[in-house]
Order: structure tokens, then C-alpha cells, then sequence
């Protein structure tokens, strides 16, 4: 039972963090967009912008600014990004 709690926690405590997110300048346009990466949890305010993509500081997955959808595979895995 203690497992289950426990990875429970985690989950949720991963699913709040998921939530955050940090705004930046991109090509003169203020976005908004998800703080942690959805794949390690890497820190995308400390990533970079390549071509229109944030890249996560981690594992240099890439993801859209337009859509969210990563460019590094053919995961679903996505991100939130909103323009302003």
C-alpha cells in the first residue's frame, strides 16, 4: 500500500508541475509556455528557441511554439504554448 501512495504522490506532484509555465519573448511576440518538459521534466525556461521550437535543456527534444507537437520523434508527446 505504502507503493502505491508513493507513486501516486509522484504522479500528481509530476501532473502539478505540468501546469506551470513561463512566458518569452519569441520574434517580438510574448508566449506563454509549458514550464517542464512532458518526457524528463527538463526545465524548457532553460532551454533554447531553434527555428520556431523550444528545445528542452535535457535530452534536445523539440517542440512547436504553433501546435506543441515534438519534432525530435514521432511521439505523442506535447507541450501547451500560447501567443499573446
Amino acid at each position: 500500500m505504502f507503493y502505491i501512495k508513493k507513486r501516486n504522490q509522484y504522479f500528481n506532484e509530476r501532473n502539478e508541475k505540468l501546469k506551470e509555465t513561463f512566458d518569452k519573448e519569441v520574434d517580438g511576440k510574448k508566449c506563454k509556455i509549458q514550464r517542464y518538459c512532458p518526457h524528463a521534466l527538463g526545465d524548457l525556461s532553460k532551454g533554447y528557441i531553434k527555428d520556431n521550437y523550444i528545445v528542452c535543456p535535457i535530452h534536445g527534444w523539440e517542440f512547436s511554439l504553433k501546435d506543441g507537437k515534438c519534432n525530435t520523434n514521432e511521439s505523442a508527446i506535447k507541450i501547451e504554448s500560447y501567443n499573446e
